[in-house]
């Protein structure tokens, strides 16, 4: 018991734990614990800044501060959480009308293996 409680906290089970609130629809309590796998990992927690990005996305709060999360992401995740990023940056930097980021993304999530026909169709639509 006591060698336990010497363990520091592990981000990954703070991440595993917000995707399971936002299975159950409590968002805030979600957004909480990606905060604070991300606070642990002092900011290396690559899925949980991925997923508080997505949250950023679908709230509206601010698609710029979605934008840097997604980078921040693709920075230091590592597969497939990087791809699933970059694809994801992609998309919202369409919606902002950043069309060259885009399809660099787009082109970056092509070049990462088989994204399948999606990745392709909004490259040819940002052109």
């Amino acid at each position: 018991s006591t060698a336990a409680q010497s363990l520091p906290p592990d981000p990954e089970l703070y991440c595993e734990r917000g995707k399971l609130f936002l299975l159950f629809s409590t968002r805030d309590s979600g957004e909480q614990d990606f905060l604070e796998a991300v606070r642990i990992s002092e900011g290396r927690c690559g899925e949980a800044i991925l997923l508080l990005a997505v949250l950023r996305e679908q709230s509206s709060k601010d698609h710029f501060v979605a934008e840097q999360l997604y980078t921040q992401a693709i920075e230091l995740a590592e597969e497939p959480v990087r791809t699933l990023a970059t694809f994801s940056r992609g998309v919202l930097r369409f919606k902002m009308r950043i069309f060259c980021g885009a399809i660099c993304d787009f082109s970056s999530t092509i070049q990462a293996g088989d994204p399948g026909p999606l990745a392709h169709y909004n490259r040819g639509l940002c052109y």
